[in-house]
């Protein structure tokens, strides 16, 4: 028994038969968007890479403050370290990482947060 499919208005087949799958047709091949990406981006995984990420940039802006001062302390020592530009990128960046550090805590739990800061001290090891 061949299925009757009828024409909508539109280019998609409407299936009359009820006991056919409905992944027969071809608009049923691609799936949807919204249904391929629902569950892979929770709250969790959002505050895991704001926390890696804060924590990165918490790191890179402390390096950059440290050299900064050494720069300084080598030309001339009475200089203060807010006369030189990349100081204020690194106090900038500094607050950014705080920040992003600040919304992991509202978004993943703080047990899962918290050891992700140890990429910070790996960082600056490196």
């Amino acid at each position: 028994m061949i299925p009757k499919i009828e024409r909508s208005s539109g280019n998609s087949p409407v299936q009359t038969d009820s006991n056919l799958p409905t992944a027969m047709f071809p608009s049923e091949w691609v799936p949807r968007t919204e249904d391929m990406w629902e569950g892979v981006a929770t709250p969790l995984h959002a505050g895991i890479l704001l926390a890696v990420l804060g924590n990165l940039l918490i790191a890179v802006s402390l390096a950059l403050q440290k050299w900064v001062h050494t720069q300084i302390e080598s030309e001339d020592p009475r200089q203060v370290a807010r006369g030189h530009r990349f100081f204020w990128v690194a106090l900038i960046g500094l607050m950014a990482g705080e920040i992003g550090n600040f919304a992991a805590f509202g978004l993943a739990s703080p047990t899962v947060v918290s050891p992700l800061g140890a990429v910070a001290v790996v960082a600056n090891a490196l």
